[in-house]
């Protein structure tokens, strides 16, 4: 029975795997892998140069997590795994739209977030295009029609750039997003576009317009990037109201239409365009020298001179210029020159800029629509009389003198053929009022209306004389302040500054050596 027992053991001695084996005194280990769990790490931050860092704030593209204004202003939590599957594509393009909130404290993603942020908060008008992925942005002094027609302006002309002959614009269902719509949809048929749609989001579910929501989250998040990183060299903080974010929102927008590349390795630019977009870049912000063009007249500066300093906004879509802000206006120049790291960034330059893409906009002579005359007997016109208010509008003025395209009584009448309750626009008042200042009747008029408002000052006191049409809100009427007051920059902390301006790592000064061959995109962080 022991003799068994020896044996099995010594068969087990044989079969067993050796891992040490003495030999002349030695021990020499057997090569064995061993078994083991794969953990995914984090990759490692590439160090850039001097050099490359500066090149990549002029754009921020593509996403370097190791840039600090990158990650403020795109970097995200980690994503879910993906699912499978591609997503269809509609039969013809289809630019959705939407309205977008920026503050300079807390995220406002409602109106009533817009309100109770006050001058802390503005409006933007966010374009997206479903084929070509192309992103526009304005800001808006209010939602649907302003006076200037600048909204309905700004949508037609990013319409028009895309060059569709068969579109679809799409929103959600707010009154005022609606109204635009119609407005920009008129606009493109009377300028030629004759196959255009329009597309409404369901009822109750304003995030079905998946494409104008991902718009909103690309541009907000590369406005933040590029805000953050002006903010950080000037050392004081923008705020959303002055007239330099205007012209930095829309030239976040262009960056993305300019940079960002789809799956099949283009971008929007090179799609609606078919060629790379090619103009050399600058930092947005940046101080320049540009050169007056050819058969500019050097009249147009004082000096007399041909070269001058200004600020770069931003380049014009239509004839690919620099757009540069000088002598209190923008100017486009073909040839513009850069200047030593030193004098790029001026607090006092940037704060002087006064204005914005809205107040340059030239407006459309206003459209005037006459009605078909109709009997008396017919019409049930009622002339009501307002203590302290300005000359009231009567049918038969605007039978003579004709209707107001973009006044909401007038559109209402020319719709459905009814007054209705809502008051004229201080544009088709205005007008009328100087049409009824060139008649005898007409002036009589005018100077009893003014007669009844001293009357009601004097009896009832000068808050009385509000000189507001019948109906209508001071708010209303007011989209725009007269005398605009521009916010001021607001200085950064120090703390706040300690290393946000550039990586903490030792820069290559010298642009002729290149980053190392064995790591390239290695400082990516996919997750974010």
């Amino acid at each position: 029975m022991q003799a068994k027992v020896d044996e099995a053991i010594l068969a087990f001695e044989d079969e067993a795997p050796v891992e040490e084996e003495i030999k002349d005194d030695k021990i020499e280990a057997i090569d064995e892998e061993e078994e083991y769990e794969c953990i995914p790490c984090l990759p490692a931050q590439y160090q850039p140069s001097r050099s490359e860092f500066l090149d990549h704030c002029v754009t921020h593209y593509p996403f370097r997590a190791w840039c600090p204004h990158c990650l403020e202003g795109r970097g995200r939590e980690f994503g879910h795994a993906s699912q499978g599957g591609t997503k269809g594509h509609s039969a013809g393009p289809v630019v959705s739209f939407d309205y977008a909130f920026i503050s300079d404290n807390n995220e406002v993603v409602t109106q009533d977030g817009f309100e109770a942020a006050g001058e802390g908060a503005a409006k933007v008008l966010v374009v997206r295009d479903s084929r070509s992925k192309a992103v526009f942005a304005h800001v808006v002094p209010t939602k649907g029609i302003d006076e200037k027609g600048f909204s309905v302006d700004a949508l037609v002309s990013d319409v028009k750039w895309l060059g569709y002959s068969k579109v679809t614009l799409k929103s959600d269902n707010e009154p005022a997003i609606v109204k635009l719509l119609q407005e920009a949809l008129r606009e493109l048929r009377v300028q030629g576009l004759e196959q255009t749609m329009e597309e409404h989001s369901p009822e109750y579910d304003p995030q079905a317009n998946g494409s104008a929501e991902v718009g909103v989250k690309l541009l907000k998040g590369h406005f933040r990037t590029v805000r953050s990183c002006i903010e950080s060299r000037l050392g004081h903080r923008i705020p959303v109201r002055h007239p330099l974010i205007a012209w930095m929102i829309r030239h976040a927008a262009s960056l993305i239409t300019w940079c960002a590349k789809g799956q099949d390795g283009q971008t929007a630019y090179q799609r609606v365009r078919s060629r790379q977009f090619k103009t050399r870049l600058m930092s947005f912000g940046e101080m320049c020298r540009f050169k007056l063009r050819s058969q500019e007249p050097t009249s147009t500066h004082a000096d007399g001179q041909r070269w001058h300093s200004g600020v770069f906004v931003g380049i014009d879509r239509r004839t690919g210029q620099y757009m540069v802000y000088s002598d209190d206006q923008v100017r486009l120049a073909r040839t513009v020159v850069r200047v030593p790291e030193a004098d790029k960034w001026c607090k006092e330059s940037l704060s002087a800029v006064r204005c914005t893409p809205w107040d340059i906009h030239v407006p459309r002579e206003t459209e005037i629509i006459f009605k078909e005359k109709i009997d008396k007997g017919e019409g049930n016109f009622e002339e009501k009389i307002t203590i302290a208010r300005q000359p009231y509008i009567r049918a038969s003025d605007l039978e003579q003198f004709g209707m107001t395209r973009g006044c909401p009584k007038c559109d209402h009448y020319i719709k459905y053929q009814t007054w209705g309750s809502r008051p004229h626009s201080g544009a088709c008042r205005t007008r009328i009022t100087a049409e009824l200042a060139k008649t005898p009747l007409g002036q009589a008029r005018i100077a009893a209306a003014s007669d009844r408002i001293d009357k009601t000052v004097e009896e009832l006191g000068q808050q009385h004389r509000t000189d507001v049409p019948q109906g209508e809100k001071l708010e209303m009427v007011q989209h725009q302040p007269t005398v605009q007051v521009v916010p001021q920059f607001l200085p950064i902390p120090s703390s706040s500054l300690s290393n946000e301006a550039q990586p903490s790592v030792q820069f290559d000064e010298s642009r002729e050596v290149p980053p190392p061959t064995d790591e390239p995109g290695s400082g990516e962080t996919h997750g974010l």
